[in-house]
């Protein structure tokens, strides 16, 4: 690299978000089959999933800059919470109501407006086009006309009013004496009465027009005549807390579903973007028939990057910070600024190996690299090295950010890797010390309003009769959680490789760790929890 450049304090290669990331994101895209992918209407992959930071988003940014009618339903405008403050449906839920067929209508009516407002763009214009159209089917011309004026309401008044007729129902068919039991915390039902209430809750289900909707569908199609206006659908944000997890991972099922309905509409694609461990849960913790995991890899793309493609994507971030700052006539890549090697190792992979595979990390890491050398003209090994500490430290904090919600106690399973070098076994995770001392952080944390985990429940478990077996089934479960949120890689057994959660499975149950298993810390992490074996 030329002596007169000097790498300017702020200089950075973007930023580790998408949505904070536009001005390199699009200059600087990395085309992939995904997104081919997802512009396919002729592909059943509507299925968008991956880890935090993989670059779902980053998809559909690219997708509603090129493409003309691209439509956002965010679960949080959506109100859901409606479900969420229904004691009712709660109630129900517990003792084993499924809600199935409520939440496909809910979604169904939801993505079905959206439609209908992309595509029209007015009310005016959706009821004239209605107007000179008669379906084959009196109820269902009938059913459109009496609803057009619903498709333009917004999505979360539309959920409240179908919501709050269902619940009425509800009431009116439980029996009001239940519901009161239940409120004052004297409800035992038995095992007879809990199959009445439910098959009571089925019949409801029934007064539900979703064959009406269904249908509506196959005359929406009919209505969008232009077939060149082709129109998507994007359904993000389902990681955030937009209703609470009793019901969470129901609805999201319940989405999938309705999504494949909507093959019927040939000039519009359904997206759905979903963490990839999410969508682990909900395929198996699913008792549908329909949802065997099998069944959804034709229908679900999993982002991963190997590691060209992720020097593909630095490498033309590199060169566009420098073409735009420096110079138009010469092409400035990694290699014209970063040192060979860092410790004997080539010095991009030394970084790779120190991100979880995705963009977010390899991002923030470059940008640490060169807030560390500003004021130079080349990086050193020591920059990366020094810029390594704080990069970690970071990289934890945003860990635990990220998996607040669905991990909290994440912070005291991490601390039982500090200092943890090489390899160790899975058993070794806790001794009878450190699990007393564990297990009272997690109590004491009953206090801040946190939930008792699969973890303190084993703990519980242990607690009542202190014994090896009940110690390990502790670490495994905390191993489980450290696998998932990518803390660590296992090897599961003997023979086996190392699996991480970003090359591998997302999702490694505490069921399926052996006693024999392994685990190593993954180096992204190894400055901030002081595992030193590369300095």
């Amino acid at each position: 690299m030329s002596g007169n450049i000097i790498l300017r304090k702020g200089l950075h290669i973007g930023e580790p978000g998408a949505e904070d990331d536009k001005f390199f994101l699009l200059k600087c895209f990395v085309d992939t089959d995904d997104y081919e992918e997802i512009l396919d209407l002729n592909s059943g992959k509507s299925i968008v999933s991956g880890r935090t930071g993989s670059g779902k988003t980053a998809l559909f940014i690219r997708l509603k800059d090129e493409q003309e009618f691209v439509s956002q339903i965010n679960p949080q405008d959506a109100a859901f919470h409606h479900i969420d403050n229904s004691d009712i449906i709660d109630f129900l839920t517990e003792i084993g109501a499924n809600f199935s067929v409520l939440f496909q209508y809910l979604w169904k009516d939801v993505i079905l407006s959206e439609i209908v407002k992309t595509y029209f763009l007015s009310r005016n214009v959706f009821e004239q086009t209605l107007d000179s159209w008669k379906s084959a089917s009196v109820s269902v011309d009938q059913f459109l006309k009496a609803n057009s004026s619903k498709f333009w309401v917004d999505h979360d008044t539309r959920i409240e009013e179908i919501t709050s007729g269902y619940e009425g129902q509800l009431r009116a068919e439980v029996g009001s004496e239940i519901l009161s039991a239940r409120a004052s915390g004297e409800l035992k039902l038995d095992h007879r009465t809990k199959k009445e209430v439910i098959a009571r809750t089925k019949r409801i289900a029934s007064d539900l027009r979703i064959g009406e909707l269904n249908k509506a569908m196959v005359a929406i199609d009919h209505l969008m005549s232009n077939r060149k206006k082709i129109i998507y659908i994007v359904i993000d944000d389902l990681d955030s807390d937009w209703v609470n997890s009793s019901v969470k991972y129901q609805l999201i099922e319940a989405l999938f579903e309705s999504v494949k309905a909507f093959g019927k509409i040939k000039n519009v694609k359904i997206l759905v973007s979903v963490r990839a461990d999410i969508l682990d849960r909900v395929l198996s913790e699913s008792t549908s028939d329909g949802m065997q995991p099998e069944k959804y890899d034709g229908r679900s793309i999993r982002i991963e990057w190997s590691d060209d493609a992720l020097f593909d994507l630095v490498e033309k971030r590199i060169n566009h910070l420098f073409h735009l700052k420096y110079t138009r006539s010469k092409k400035i890549g990694f290699n014209d600024i970063f040192p060979k090697e860092v410790r004997k190792t080539d010095t991009f992979q030394f970084i790779v190996q120190r991100t979880l595979r995705r963009p977010r990390d390899i991002i923030a890491f470059i940008n640490q690299i060169l807030d560390n050398a500003h004021g130079k003209s080349s990086i050193s090994a020591k920059d990366i090295t020094d810029a390594e500490s704080e990069y970690s430290r970071k990289r934890l904090d945003a860990l635990k950010h990220e998996w607040k919600s669905a991990h909290p106690n994440l912070d005291l399973y991490i601390n039982l890797l500090r200092r943890k070098t090489g390899t160790h076994n899975i058993v070794d995770l806790l001794d009878k010390e450190s699990i007393v001392d564990l297990g009272i952080d997690l109590t004491d944390r009953l206090d801040d309003g946190c939930i008792i985990d699969s973890t303190h429940k084993r703990y519980i478990n242990y607690e009542k009769r202190q014994s090896e077996k009940r110690m390990q089934d502790v670490c495994y479960s905390v191993a489980a959680v450290l696998y998932k949120t990518g803390c660590i890689s296992i090897k599961p057994r003997k023979g086996d490789h190392f699996q991480s959660c970003y090359d591998n499975v997302p999702v490694m149950l505490a069921e399926e760790i052996s006693e024999e298993a392994t685990f190593k810390v993954e180096p992204m992490l190894w400055r901030a929890l002081a595992i030193t074996p590369n300095l």
